[in-house]
């Protein structure tokens, strides 16, 4: 399993100093990646280099910006309750199969078909966000994939896969998780991190950032 990485946005082209239509106000870092031109609020990337970076390239090909965005950032549903500290950690690279729709973690593929690592699988419901966890034996019960449906039942594992997780604590509980999906969108790769006990909100937490993200765009 990939744990989240804090990647360096190595290339920056300029800082502007305006406000958006979204609420949130400050500096923004000015970037190319891929054929799309972003303005990202500053105060969402990890990065310790200065943004006074400049390359008129922008970002190259094996360069990633790595964001922090608070959920209650995100345009949700009134209905989803969030603790104002919790936050999605996002990583964004320029994709180089622009024609991909769909992206799934190799474990995930691995579990679905009880392959590699999940050759002795254990398969188990999870009542409290009505999805399936698929462990490798010899990761249970840290270590899992959730799925719409039991891999038993068929299907493609692309339209079934949700995320990949991985628990602090010795009992697999969603509070102790951290679970990883991910996106391709606009020509970007990207992964996003987030609590376990958000999971049964992922689909509108990915929805939602990628309106942010269409946002940035101009």
């Amino acid at each position: 399993m990939l744990k989240p990485l804090s990647a360096l946005c190595l290339f920056f082209l300029h800082v502007g100093c305006t406000s958006d239509d979204s609420g949130t106000t400050g500096s923004k870092i000015q970037l190319e990646l891929g054929d799309v031109s972003l303005s990202i609020p500053s105060d969402y990337f990890l990065t310790d280099l200065p943004v006074s970076m400049v390359s008129p390239q922008g970002l190259d090909k094996n360069s990633s910006i790595s964001l922090k965005i608070p959920l209650t950032d995100l345009r949700l549903n009134p209905d989803v309750t969030v603790d104002a500290r919790s936050d999605i950690i996002v990583l964004i690279s320029d994709s180089t199969d622009k024609s991909i729709k769909s992206v799934i973690l190799p474990s995930a593929l691995a579990a679905w078909n009880g392959t590699g690592l999940f050759k002795e699988r254990v398969i188990e419901f999870d009542n409290e966000v009505d999805l399936f966890r698929v462990y490798p034996g010899s990761g249970y019960p840290v270590f899992w994939e959730f799925f719409r449906s039991s891999p038993l039942s068929g299907g493609e594992v692309e339209s079934e896969w949700v995320a990949g997780c991985w628990s602090s604590g010795s009992s697999g509980g969603l509070n102790n998780a951290t679970c990883d999906l991910l996106i391709n969108n606009m020509g970007f790769s990207g992964r996003i991190s987030l609590s376990g006990e958000h999971i049964k909100n992922s689909d509108e937490i990915e929805l939602s950032f990628l309106d942010m993200l269409e946002s940035w765009s101009q």
